[in-house]
């Protein structure tokens, strides 16, 4: 009945563009029949039931003028649809997204075929038009597919999660096809963003292939708790200063307890004179006016290396044409890198890091040679929760108008968010004061929901999704 009624909805939309449907149950025959007929369907989205009943699979017809195909949860066992006719005869698709259930790869069970989604592109040695692919789920045998059916002078952008294999993979979730390792990088001259949340050395070498990417994200995974309480707020209520993340600047000290940031980077860095990045910092108590390093990696030494060669590529490769840049948390960073990061990449407009302690003066003194800077994130890592929790602890000591007097000598005129763990601020346009007889430029610094910065890209491409 369901199916009956949707049909007969589609039948009456002339001039349909866009069709989703995420219901747990199956999409019949007559549905993909009466989407198939729509001239004016541009972008489809369609979800497959995850239920291991007997049902008839439906081989999807083509979509005449179809552009975006998004098929999210399939799994070879649970009689999904044939969408093989589908990528086929679209001939104007641009973006494909394909997610696949998390069970195959969870099981270790090569059941996904990909000759039964391409083998019909194959065999008409056809090459799709793609300029967006998305790839999420993806376990499978290499058997050498994507190099005959894409075009890559035409990719543009290009998202893998939990896809290949990374250094940071568990045994039992391990990629089991070496193959793929070996597969060389298509030259794609036009890729602008890579997406994914794997590391390994092959993808850094691989990353090395390409030229003057503008976006590079390195997803987290970490989910943000709205549930902190929020910093500017007294205990009594009472809204406190603005003032929170450049107040943090002044009374940052300029090393941790123990030594300082030097003791900690000296057991974990290589002597390389290009890098000094560390994924482990000295350990130290919080208090109301610092905040802690994080926890050490166990694979600190793997990382460590990681992190340098990712951060060598990115300046030699796409230095002067980043915009957009999120790196993994765990590679922290010191002012050394910190300062080759503006110096090699002047044109970043976002950029999420970490940092190997917690000394915002670092930052104070490099963001004005960024002086396209949108937004700033301070990464954390996902089993330390510390810097948000110490941002959360922190008393409303800051006066809002010595701060957004601060800024507005400093002059971040396009500077909008700033990120400290969990917690978003927002900087709010420059504004002209009187104070005791004299003209004063300022700026508010307040406190800002997660769902503020869905649409800037270091946050909204942080997510395990595509």
């Amino acid at each position: 009945m369901l199916n009956l009624l949707v049909r007969a909805a589609v039948d009456r939309m002339s001039a349909l563009e866009t069709f989703s449907w995420e219901l747990d149950t199956k999409m019949l025959p007559n549905v993909w029949q009466g989407l198939a007929q729509k001239q004016t369907l541009s972008s489809l989205k369609v979800n497959f039931p995850n239920l291991r009943l007997p049902r008839l699979t439906t081989l999807v017809p083509p979509i005449q003028n179809l552009k975006s195909l998004h098929i999210t949860n399939i799994d070879p066992l649970c009689y999904p649809d044939n969408i093989s006719s589908l990528l086929l005869g679209s001939k104007k698709l641009e973006v494909l997204k394909l997610h696949w259930s998390p069970r195959m790869r969870e099981a270790r069970e090569p059941s996904v075929n990909l000759h039964s989604y391409f083998g019909k592109i194959v065999t008409a040695n056809y090459k799709m038009s793609l300029k967006h692919i998305a790839f999420h789920n993806l376990f499978a045998f290499n058997e050498d597919v994507f190099e005959k059916i894409i075009d890559p002078k035409i990719i543009e952008s290009f998202t893998m999660i939990s896809s290949m294999g990374g250094t940071d993979d568990a045994a039992d979730i391990a990629f089991m096809d070496a193959t793929w390792k070996s597969a060389g990088p298509m030259e794609a001259p036009n890729l602008k963003m890579l997406r994914g949340d794997k590391v390994s050395k092959i993808h850094c070498d691989t990353m090395g292939k390409f030229r003057e990417l503008e976006s590079y994200y390195l997803i987290t995974g970490r989910k943000p708790n709205h549930c902190y309480p929020n910093p500017l707020i007294k205990s009594d209520g009472v809204k406190g200063s603005s003032g929170l993340c450049f107040g943090l600047m002044d009374s940052m000290p300029n090393s941790d307890s123990s030594g300082g940031s030097n003791s900690g980077a000296s057991n974990s860095t290589s002597s390389t004179p290009q890098s000094t990045i560390s994924t482990t910092s000295s350990a130290s108590c919080p208090t109301q006016n610092s905040i802690p390093p994080h926890t050490p990696l166990s694979s600190s030494n793997t990382l460590s290396q990681l992190g340098r060669d990712y951060l060598e590529n990115i300046y030699k490769y796409h230095g002067t044409s980043l915009r957009r840049l999120l790196l993994m948390p765990q590679w922290r960073l010191s002012s050394e890198d910190l300062a080759r990061l503006v110096r090699n990449c002047p044109n970043l407009e976002q950029v999420g890091l970490g940092l190997e302690v917690a000394n915002f003066n670092m930052l104070r003194l490099l963001i004005p040679f960024l002086p396209k800077l949108y937004a700033i994130r301070i990464l954390e890592n996902l089993d330390d929760s510390t810097l948000t929790d110490s941002v959360s602890n922190l008393g409303p000591d800051w006066s809002d108008e010595n701060v957004g007097d601060d800024l507005g000598k400093m002059g971040f005129d396009t500077l909008r968010w700033i990120g400290l763990g969990d917690h978003v601020f927002e900087i709010t346009p420059s504004r002209t004061v009187t104070c005791e007889g004299a003209v004063q430029t300022q700026k508010t610094v307040r406190s800002a929901p997660v769902d503020a910065v869905k649409d800037v890209e270091i946050w909204s491409m942080d997510r395990l999704e595509i």
